[in-house]
């Protein structure tokens, strides 16, 4: 069994799931659960670990940030509302979620796009505030952020797009990752300052396929920080046609102190 209050274990319990999936192949599902090593009948990852990755705190229905205590938009999206239209995080950016997220894209354990896609997955089918699935759809397309082909040869993989491919599989939603290309390869944002970071992505993203007929997508990102990234994808997007936008993200970062 996982439990929160183990977190000083986890970099242990990843080494030994890292080592596990060299030695089986990553086309192998595992004989037990990724993250806590307890014993699996089917999947990758066990119920209790599951429920751990699941986070239950009041957030702006705009832009996802924490709210102290009622759901609705924030006074900063009523203000300076974003280009999206809304966005949808698994949790915040804390342990143990964003550890996984570190073993996807840093110790590049693409199985671990397998837990986060279908965590989002379950996410976006629990929302029923977010999707309002009785009175409006689903969106027709998954968007995965698309990362400049060097960065991504240098990788190996686009981790947004993993994340996409095993959310779509569960939601019957189709992936697309030729519409929008990633032009500008962009410095690393970590250390940028809000302001660096929105001129960092200005003309980051072009068309260079077609969305024609679609209105309702969502774009898919691994972390939100400060929305840069995410907004510059939104506006090139609703510039081809689309009316509506939507961001899911495994983690959302937040700029006020953890509720947790």
């Amino acid at each position: 069994m996982f439990s929160i209050q183990k977190w000083v274990m986890l970099p242990q319990l990843f080494a030994h799931a890292s080592q596990k999936l060299t030695h089986h192949g990553q086309q192998f599902l595992p004989f037990s659960c990724l993250l806590c090593q307890q014993g699996l009948t089917s999947g990758v990852v066990c119920p209790t670990c599951s429920k751990d990755l699941t986070q239950a705190y009041c957030r702006c229905l705009r832009c996802g940030l924490p709210l102290p205590s009622t759901q609705g938009n924030c006074g900063h999206c009523l203000a300076h509302p974003p280009q999206y239209d809304r966005l949808l995080a698994c949790g915040l950016f804390c342990p143990p979620l964003n550890q996984v997220v570190f073993q996807l894209k840093y110790a590049k354990q693409p199985l671990f796009a397998k837990i986060l896609g279908q965590r989002l997955a379950c996410e976006v089918q629990q929302q029923t505030d977010f999707n309002q699935l009785s009175a409006e759809p689903l969106p027709e397309l998954l968007l995965p952020v698309p990362l400049h082909p060097q960065k991504e040869h240098q990788r190996g993989f686009n981790q947004a797009q993993l994340i996409a491919q095993h959310c779509s599989r569960q939601l019957d939603i189709p992936t697309e990752t030729r519409a929008i290309k990633r032009v500008k390869n962009t410095q690393s944002q970590t250390q940028l300052t809000r302001q660096q970071r929105q001129h960092n992505m200005r003309r980051a993203f072009k068309p260079v396929g077609s969305l024609q007929g679609i209105k309702h997508l969502a774009i898919i990102d691994d972390i939100v920080t400060t929305g840069a990234t995410v907004n510059s994808l939104t506006k090139v997007v609703k510039q081809a046609g689309v009316k509506r936008v939507d961001v899911w993200c495994i983690c959302r970062t937040p700029t006020t102190p953890s509720l947790f």
